[in-house]
């Protein structure tokens, strides 16, 4: 597993686009059912990639050179607890996403929480439940290469392994 550190991820984050291996959510709450789905898709995608990848909450796509808007203090407590997050995810993934987890305040002064995924052990990450319009049941994300964005595969069957 690689170090995600807070120089690491600002550089990143200055690079100005997501990668095949880097993606990021605009902040929300761990309380929000949906935006809580977007986050398990991009973790089940980076989990189905060689190697895994990472998942920066808090930082909009829009707005990732300027490393904004960031986390309310609230917001960042509540994904900054690894139990929390584990249960939120494994309630989408089967098998379910294995993953460290760090804070950060960057150098904007936003904060941020990274979720450093790892490729899956034997079975991909498959998703085991559905939730309009986000989710579907017994899809398997994965992010192919070209365009860095989640495609949608039927089976566990993956291209890249």
């Amino acid at each position: 597993m690689r170090v995600v550190s807070q120089e690491l991820l600002e550089q990143l984050l200055a690079v100005g686009n997501e990668s095949q291996s880097f993606e990021v959510k605009g902040p929300g709450d761990l309380s929000d059912k949906a935006f809580v789905a977007r986050v398990a898709r991009a973790a089940m995608s980076m989990g189905n990639h060689r190697d895994g990848g990472i998942v920066c909450i808090g930082v909009d796509e829009k707005q990732m050179q300027a490393m904004l808007p960031g986390l309310s203090p609230e917001q960042a407590a509540a994904w900054g607890d690894y139990d929390n997050v584990t249960a939120a995810l494994t309630r989408y993934s089967d098998p379910a996403v294995v993953f460290t987890l760090d804070s950060y305040v960057l150098s904007s002064g936003a904060s941020v929480v990274v979720l450093d995924v790892t490729e899956f052990d034997t079975v991909p990450h498959v998703c085991k439940r559905t939730l309009s319009p986000v989710l579907q049941d017994g899809m398997t994300y994965v992010r192919p290469r070209g365009k860095p964005e989640r495609s949608e595969e039927h089976t566990s069957e993956l291209q890249s392994h």
